[in-house]
């Protein structure tokens, strides 16, 4: 992890500052993952679509299946895809003894706001569409692909849908009005977010729309149902209070929440699996709280 912070400053960060496009920016991450990023033995992906939506179901051989983990890639609402994921999606749905669909939801600033929040909740729709049971899918996700988990939830507690039977959200982004206390009190010591990019993505996001709205800014949302929750955070990130806030609001409305605050580690650290003990770590923590929540698959 040491090294990670290192290459995250030196490297990634000023990459983020520098480089304007985009485009660049998104083939840059692609091939970021092609050269450090190694899949699992055994994984297997077949390309599909969901509710409408395109993304690619995610499998390793052998494992069994008991359910559905939506994952939700991250990359500040522009950026991402679910090849620069697979290599972490895989494990992860593995250990929780899942089958994995990550979907290409579209991205901004071509598709502006509500754009990936609908394309998430369609997603979701769509496992229900296609008879899989809602007690056992599990919606997770990365930063911004955190922010549009907990935003399902959100959407979710305030219709008639069936709850789902877990979320796990890593490094979210939950507050888009980037007034929380740790944007500043953790600029200097977050080794990978560069604040002006983080800025312009979001705004490229949201697109003028109101930051308080719920299905931009969760922690603005009520949730009169909710399920088991679980928060995994870097306590240097300046996303921190992010994570805070949401869990204080789930708390508030009755919901089963554990966060976890992880010392040392970057933004959306689990993506490093394979490569660090802390990746792995937060992997097999979000696999067992998963089955905890979940339970037997025939109970």
């Amino acid at each position: 992890m040491r090294v990670a912070r290192i290459v995250a400053r030196t490297v990634q960060k000023p990459a983020l500052v520098i480089v304007r496009s985009n485009r660049v920016l998104r083939g840059l991450f692609d091939l970021n993952a092609r050269v450090f990023h190694r899949h699992p033995r055994g994984l297997r992906q077949e390309a599909g679509r969901v509710g409408g939506v395109p993304g690619v179901w995610i499998v390793t051989d052998g494992q069994t299946e008991t359910g559905i983990l939506l994952y939700l890639h991250g990359g500040g609402f522009v950026l991402g895809s679910v090849a620069g994921y697979a290599h972490m999606i895989g494990p992860m749905a593995a250990q929780a003894g899942l089958r994995a669909w990550a979907p290409s939801y579209r991205l901004a600033p071509e598709h502006p706001f509500p754009a990936a929040a609908d394309d998430a909740l369609a997603s979701y729709r769509g496992l229900l569409e296609l008879g899989h049971d809602p007690a056992r899918i599990v919606l997770a996700g990365d930063s911004a692909g955190a922010g549009l988990a907990l935003s399902i939830l959100a959407d979710i507690a305030a219709s008639d849908l069936p709850m789902p039977g877990a979320v796990v959200a890593i490094s979210a982004i939950a507050d888009m009005t980037l007034e929380a206390a740790s944007l500043r009190a953790n600029v200097r010591r977050d080794p990978l977010i560069a604040p002006g990019w983080g800025q312009r993505s979001l705004e490229a996001y949201r697109a003028g729309a109101d930051p308080r709205t719920p299905r931009l800014s969760p922690i603005f949302a009520r949730f009169p149902r909710t399920c088991p929750v679980l928060l995994q955070v870097g306590a240097e990130e300046m996303l921190l209070d992010d994570s805070r806030t949401m869990a204080d609001v789930l708390r508030r409305d009755g919901a089963p929440v554990s966060l976890r605050i992880w010392p040392g580690v970057i933004h959306s650290w689990p993506i490093l699996c394979g490569l660090v003990p802390e990746a792995d770590a937060a992997i097999a923590e979000a696999a067992a709280f998963v089955r905890r929540a979940l339970g037997p698959a025939d109970a």
